[in-house]
């Protein structure tokens, strides 16, 4: 039995969207779906089609038991990394949830630390359903936010807002050394991320230091048991 299956249990999936972009905010959302209205269609949202993530996020939305969506900006990209910046957008998102789940579930290998209980599930968009409804959630918000971001500056992806190379190969300078730290190239303006390094430690808020977790992520089937073992 799947965990979204299991009855009573409040089961929170967490993905996020934006990790491998040059430019924008990371984005996370979380969901807790209803044991009595299962969402036809759910899957990874990498393999949907963007018409069809925008009919799933409406239903999403209105149909299950509780959802939210939060981001890291690119500052907080630029100063804590990615991956932090990642994990710090979706322990936000957990942290505005109406409801307490009994699990979260993230997808990936890392997690953040919550005060719930937490794993990370390896290919879990494609495997568990509350983490499938959140990577719709999480892409189709950030599509709006850079969306909005190419209208205005159509360079940054280029006139079909599908050309992401468009950005590096032709930008319009801009004379900030800072921009040259992680491009080693002009930056094109305040959406494009500068660098990708981790910082010293010493130079975290007490909020990043304590969201990267220790455990190790696993296999989807394995899940059900641990939910179980935990409670």
């Amino acid at each position: 039995m799947t965990p979204a299956a299991m009855p009573g249990l409040l089961i929170c999936g967490v993905d996020e969207a934006g990790r491998g972009p040059l430019a924008g905010p990371v984005f996370a959302a979380c969901v807790v779906l209803r044991d009595d209205d299962a969402i036809s269609g759910l899957a990874d949202s990498k393999k949907l089609s963007s018409a069809r993530r925008e009919e799933l996020a409406v239903q999403i939305r209105s149909r299950v038991a509780a959802w939210a969506v939060a981001s890291a900006s690119v500052e907080e990209i630029d100063t804590h990394n990615i991956l932090r910046a990642s994990l710090l957008a979706m322990r936000r998102a957990v942290e505005q949830l109406a409801v307490e789940p009994h699990q979260v579930l993230v997808d990936g290998l890392h997690c953040p630390r919550l005060r719930f209980p937490v794993r990370a599930v390896v290919r879990g968009d494609d495997t568990v359903a509350a983490i499938s409804a959140a990577s719709i959630l999480a892409k189709t918000a950030r599509d709006a936010v850079m969306l909005d971001v190419a209208r205005d500056v159509v360079r940054i992806a280029g006139p079909d807002g599908d050309d992401p190379k468009a950005a590096i190969q032709k930008p319009e300078p801009i004379a900030i050394d800072l921009h040259h730290v992680g491009l080693q190239g002009p930056r094109i303006d305040c959406f494009q991320r500068i660098r990708f390094e981790l910082p010293p430690v010493e130079v975290l808020t007490d909020e990043t230091q304590v969201m990267l977790g220790t455990e190790r992520a696993i296999p989807a089937v394995k899940v059900a048991r641990m939910i179980e073992d935990n409670n």
